[in-house]
């Protein structure tokens, strides 16, 4: 049978979640920055197609 005491609480010490735990980041290597630019037209070319289709079926209704 599972205790409601204070005593059998069991919780993180100020240590537990500092900043040994917080994340780094990665070195960014030149082949990183190219995919990143790459990627930069091609979401683009996604959100003008979705705004051409939304504004076409807006205009055939």
């Amino acid at each position: 049978m599972p205790s409601d005491s204070p005593r059998d609480e069991v919780r993180a010490g100020p240590g537990d979640a500092g900043a040994s735990d917080a994340p780094r980041a990665l070195p960014e290597t030149p082949q990183d920055r190219r995919t990143k630019r790459n990627a930069t037209p091609f979401a683009a070319a996604v959100v003008a197609v979705g705004v051409a289709m939304v504004a076409l079926w807006w205009a055939i209704t």
